[in-house]
């Protein structure tokens, strides 16, 4: 099963914000994907992103 990642980028102009969400567009194969899968698992990403005391502003 793929598991989404979502990259939030900064941006100050109206060009880069065109820009990021033209990238929704981009059709990955399942290799792509595969690929890019394994990569993150590499890294090792954990831990919370939010505290606890603002875990209740999202889960709110």
């Amino acid at each position: 099963m793929y598991q989404w990642g979502l990259p939030i980028p900064g941006t100050r102009r109206t060009e880069r914000i065109q820009e990021n969400a033209a990238a929704t567009q981009v059709a990955l194969s399942a290799d792509e994907r595969a690929d890019l899968d394994a990569i993150v698992r590499s890294i090792g990403v954990h831990g919370d992103r939010y505290n606890a005391q603002h875990m209740g502003y999202v889960n709110g």
